[in-house]
């Protein structure tokens, strides 16, 4: 019997470490909560306009949906770095994490500056949404941030590791 050679150039697949998978959950979850709102705030916006003149670009002038049509975006990409264990992926996962705990950090702050409390829900549904964000989010950066995480990432261009003077 012969046994199965293995190819040195061959893709093997890698080993994540488990705060790999913890920050590829995150970004999964973030992408279908914040992709089911907009669909659900596409689908009421055109429900509403249908009987009136069906202004539907009016839609993507508000801020706050571009806003997060463009971070789920960016975290599509992030999600796809970190399954590929690429180094862009690490630092866009760390970009879009940070901007996460970014803004619940200055949307709170700006609550307790201004004293804005009537934009606060009062229910404890959100605040446990809020401060697992802010969790997970802190967490994410801490770890994609940490020396030996850097290392477990190939670079885009991996190099050979075979001889190159070597004939086939």
């Amino acid at each position: 019997m012969a046994t199965p050679s293995l190819n040195p150039n061959a893709s093997s697949p890698t080993k994540r470490p488990f705060g790999i998978i913890v920050a590829e959950s995150y970004f999964v979850t973030f992408i279908g909560i914040n992709s089911f709102r907009l669909i659900s705030a596409i689908d009421f916006y055109t429900r509403r306009v249908s009987r009136l003149n069906l202004h539907f670009f009016h839609f993507f002038e508000e801020p706050t949906k571009i806003s997060e049509l463009v971070m789920v975006v960016l975290s599509v990409l992030a999600f796809i770095g970190l399954q590929r264990m690429r180094r862009w992926g690490r630092w866009l996962a760390v970009v879009v994490a940070g901007a996460n705990v970014v803004s619940v950090v200055w949307f709170y702050s700006e609550v307790l500056i201004f004293r804005m409390w009537t934009l606060v829900p009062h229910q404890a549904w959100p605040y446990l949404k809020i401060v697992t964000q802010l969790g997970f989010g802190i967490y994410i950066v801490w770890y994609l941030l940490q020396p030996k995480t850097r290392q477990v990432f190939r670079p885009l261009n991996p190099s050979c590791t075979g001889d190159s003077s070597a004939t086939s």
